[in-house]
């Protein structure tokens, strides 16, 4: 067994690392999602986030508490009764912000959407009852910038640019980090993206003008699913291909990326095929990481 990632610290401290109990009866959790790789399998958790690859013959010695501990306190292995929607509600309880924490005097914490405009056509985006696809200006941006700098109290300011797809207007990035720098303010900021129009050049912007540290890019399928899913405006292009290549220059620039896998019906058998076309190009980086997430709660 090797260990590829550990649980989220934040999520392990909520759930608390798992009691093991030589009298219960265990299963696998159902929040696993398992891919053939190399003579054994990659695993990860969607509850805890941690990933683990095991040989064929792990996988078939999982009974052994006392070798596969770490799989019983990372939830991999859970009691037959563990309710994992009740821990999954927990956790989302617990990291509720209260309303009131949102409208603080200060801040050093901003989500910032650029624009309203996007690049795909996302049948499920919960944006599209939004007909006016507006950016937001210069002007806006530099009252935006000159509100963070007033209201932050300390460096590093913390960015997260949203939209949208936040890099249809990159002016309004340049803008607000531009006037930051030329107060004499440090930052670092995140970006919710789907990744399409990243290159060389913007890669190397986001890492030295706009401090760009994390990434988070959806991805819905295998390429022809993928292509389908997000169908972009552009003719004559692979999209899937595009992003694929763009999470590999983020990754070498030192930019982390957060993959985040949108599970439903129509996909949920081809992420398995994902989850293996991303070992192939990526294998196992600390730079990388991956969690799914569904698009449609279900009692299922």
């Amino acid at each position: 067994m090797e260990i590829v990632r550990y649980a989220n610290i934040q999520y392990l401290s909520i759930l608390g690392e798992a009691p093991v109990y030589s009298d219960k009866v265990y299963r696998l959790s159902k929040c696993l999602l398992m891919a053939d790789v190399n003579g054994g399998k990659v695993i990860l958790n969607g509850l805890t986030r941690a990933v683990v690859f095991l040989t064929d013959e792990d996988f078939t010695e999982l009974g052994d508490i006392n070798k596969y501990s770490f799989l019983y306190k990372a939830y991999f292995l859970v009691p037959e009764e563990f309710d994992e929607l009740g821990a999954i509600d927990d956790i989302r309880k617990r990291l509720t912000i209260p309303i009131d924490s949102l409208y603080l005097e200060q801040s050093n914490g901003w989500t910032i959407l650029t624009t309203y405009g996007c690049n795909a056509r996302c049948e499920y985006c919960y944006e599209n009852h939004v007909t006016k696809k507006t950016h937001m200006t210069k002007e806006t941006a530099l009252k935006v910038a000159e509100y963070i700098n007033y209201k932050s109290p300390a460096n590093p300011i913390n960015l997260h640019w949203f939209g949208g797809e936040p890099l249809f207007n990159m002016k309004a990035i340049d803008t607000i980090t531009g006037y930051l720098r030329d107060n004499g303010r440090t930052f670092k900021s995140t970006i919710t993206t789907n990744g399409y129009l990243f290159d060389t050049k913007i890669v190397s912007k986001a890492k030295h003008s706009w401090g760009l540290t994390d990434v988070q890019i959806t991805l819905d399928g295998t390429e022809t699913i993928y292509n389908k899913t997000k169908n972009f405006i552009y003719k004559n292009t692979n999209a899937f291909k595009t992003v694929f290549k763009n999470i590999g220059l983020l990754l070498n620039a030192g930019i982390k990326v957060m993959i985040r896998l949108n599970v439903s019906d129509k996909n949920k058998e081809d992420l398995y095929e994902l989850v293996n076309q991303l070992y192939d190009a990526f294998g196992v980086t600390s730079g990388l990481e991956i969690y799914c997430w569904p698009l449609f709660m279900t009692e299922d």
